[in-house]
């Protein structure tokens, strides 16, 4: 018996995985202006991509050949850096490779992961790529971890992002070495014991560091980027730290060469320029607290925040600030199709210039009320 054709469309319906269907491509807009949704660093270069465009205009850098295919000079530059071993790192395409990773080594399709929202979307994305079933617990009152309905899902993965993007919330050290203890020693689901997965990608802003706490808890992965503090986003450079053995499973299913060699090289530039780094996260500490309490004075509701950014809740109609802002040239996150963050915006700290233009934009709109 013959089957009729089939047209592009329905071919894909047909041979899709279940998990994917309905899924579509992440495509992000592009608008004009200072990009102030991005949480990325708005106070200039680092001075690393000089030091590598010298080293690529003067013939010192060659694309000619693959890169290192685990990139093991880095990974004993960095382990340096953050006192651990070399076996314990892998470096990915950004740290949302290195959830892709996670996810591909330790979650089976059905299995558990867990964590609380709103948070970052791609741990969704890559958790429904993998066919995982997700549990998304709600923050509760000034954005506390809703510690007890995460551990009543029993996840093979529990995903804390700290700073918390898009809240600006952290989580105390003391509340990360509990649950980390209460995973290995609970039975998840399947029976076995739970990992814990702590995103720092904002860490260098007011988050504390818990690489070196992963020799008394081996179930705990901490995730870095260059792409925030050290303002290489574009470069797309994260890494996963983890003890050996755990780590020696997420490296099997890494793909060889997945970091360039421009890459590595700017990974191994930064930590030339540590001092600058430091002195970046330093200002932008600083021009937080500025921000945060100009807006406050104009009515503005602004959450705490240990992170490079801050959540706000406008006096007024949210569209209208952020289309006034656009209008200005400034682009600003909003949550329309988030119930959690309705009526909010998020913003990257600038530079104080950046902050006296938005300030100024919004005196425009007259009144306490934002009108």
């Amino acid at each position: 018996m013959s089957v009729p054709p089939l047209d592009g469309a329905a071919l894909a319906s047909a041979l899709a995985r279940p998990a994917i269907v309905g899924m579509t491509p992440q495509r992000y807009p592009d608008p004009s202006g200072l990009r102030l949704d991005l949480n990325t660093n708005l106070f200039g270069p680092n001075p690393a991509v000089a030091q590598v465009a010298a080293a690529l205009a003067e013939g010192r850098l060659d694309l000619t050949q693959y890169p290192q295919s685990d990139a093991a000079g880095l990974r004993s530059a960095y382990a340096k850096h953050l006192h651990v071993g070399p076996e314990q790192l892998c470096f990915g395409n950004g740290s949302d490779e290195m959830i892709d990773l996670l996810f591909k080594a330790y979650v089976d399709p059905t299995e558990v992961v867990a964590w609380a929202v709103p948070t970052f979307s791609m741990y969704r994305f890559y958790a429904t790529v993998a066919g995982a079933r997700v549990v998304e617990a709600s923050f509760g009152p000034s954005f506390s971890l809703p510690e007890e309905e995460l551990l009543a899902a029993r996840p093979k993965v529990l995903v804390l992002c700290s700073p918390n993007n898009p809240t600006g919330s952290a989580v105390a050290t003391s509340q990360v070495y509990r649950l980390a203890t209460l995973l290995r020693d609970r039975p998840t689901a399947e029976g076995g014991p739970g990992l814990l997965v702590l995103d720092e990608a904002y860490g260098e802003f007011g988050g504390a560091h818990h690489a070196s706490s992963i020799a008394a808890h081996p179930n705990l992965v901490v995730l870095r980027t260059l792409s925030k503090a050290m303002g290489l986003a574009g470069a797309r450079i994260g890494m996963a730290i983890a003890d050996g053995a755990v780590m020696d499973r997420i490296a099997a299913v890494k793909p060889p060469f997945n970091l360039n060699e421009v890459s590595i090289a700017l990974a191994h530039a930064a930590l030339d320029h540590l001092p600058w780094v430091e002195q970046v996260a330093m200002t932008v500490v600083q021009e937080r607290q500025w921000l945060a309490q100009q807006l406050q004075s104009r009515g503005y509701v602004v959450h705490p925040s240990s992170a490079n950014f801050l959540l706000v809740r406008p006096p007024g109609e949210v569209d209208e600030v952020v289309r006034r802002l656009a209008a200005a040239g400034l682009v600003v996150r909003h949550f329309p199709h988030q119930p959690a963050l309705a009526g909010h915006v998020r913003l990257t700290v600038p530079p104080r210039e950046v902050g006296q233009r938005l300030l100024a934009v919004i005196d425009t709109m007259g009144g306490s009320d934002g009108r």
